[in-house]
């Protein structure tokens, strides 16, 4: 059963364009991202801006690349029928999710007009009838990442029920840095020692409320509430050329020797810096 109207119908019944995939799918290939998700997904493209605050994600070859965390996606994102079109939502984890919809194509009837590429719909797990848990965890050589997730789910009494999710990660990076433990900065007399071992790591965690009361058998009343954060060390490291005091070759940085084909030449600049005449 899918949603994409608004209602629960068959996917074969559903006049769109629309790639659905469940929780056991999303579970055995370890699809804790959105990001993850493009791997599921034909046609779908996502991953950070080169900000790190948003996203940059297209459906079938239409979509955007927003720089700025305030800046609508033209693939929006739904969450338990919450919209979000924010890029920011594609670097929170997913957990405990009952399945996704991917509906490829403007959506702008039913999910309003940030729609344009297509829409993300993920629906997480609501409570159970029957008191019922669950844990895992895992470790990924590579990345040294170690994640453990579980769930507790069951009714409190005739008519309320509760499911409480959360799941938590912890990546050093899949990257080594080489740069010297200690070293002299581009300012004379300065020393610095490096923080790092490795780069690309994060550190995750997120946690989701459901409660569902049923006072009548008409009347049903239900609350999501959830947290979650994301610190990692950005999407990019940047060289630069340190030069100064009628220096031709570029300063020593980092314990890393500059390029030898670097130079302190005054006519090097960059694209933005030229005019649109110019071309290369």
């Amino acid at each position: 059963m899918v949603t994409a109207r608004r209602r629960d119908e068959r996917l074969l019944d559903t006049p769109v364009a629309i790639t659905a995939v469940g929780g056991a799918r999303l579970a055995r290939y370890e699809v804790t991202t959105v990001s993850d998700l493009a791997s599921q997904v034909p046609s779908l493209l996502a991953g950070k801006a080169a900000s790190g605050s948003s996203a940059s994600i297209f459906l079938r070859g239409v979509g955007s690349t927003a720089l700025s965390a305030a800046f609508d996606q033209s693939v929006s994102f739904v969450i338990d029928g919450l919209a979000m079109s924010r890029g920011r939502e594609i670097s929170l984890p997913q957990f405990d999710v009952q399945q996704v919809e991917v509906l490829k194509g403007p959506q702008a009837l039913y999910f309003g007009k940030n729609t344009t590429g297509g829409l993300i719909s993920i629906r997480t797990n609501g409570p159970s009838d029957r008191l019922e848990a669950g844990i895992k965890g895992g470790y990924e050589f590579e990345a040294r990442q170690k994640y453990v997730e579980g769930y507790v789910s069951g009714p409190l009494s005739d008519s309320l029920k509760v499911r409480v999710a959360a799941r938590y990660s912890d990546s050093d990076g899949a990257f080594t840095n080489t740069a010297a433990d200690t070293y002299t900065a581009y300012i004379p007399g300065q020393v610095r020692t490096r923080t790092s071992d490795r780069r690309g790591g994060a550190e995750t965690f997120g946690v989701r409320g459901t409660a569902i009361w049923e006072p009548a058998p008409n009347l049903k009343f239900e609350l999501k509430g959830g947290y979650s954060s994301v610190q990692d060390g950005g999407p990019s490291d940047n060289v630069e050329r340190l030069c100064g005091g009628g220096r031709t070759t570029p300063l020593s940085a980092n314990g890393i020797p500059p390029s030898p084909n670097a130079d302190c030449a005054v006519n090097v600049s960059t694209a933005e810096q030229k005019p649109a005449t110019v071309a290369e």
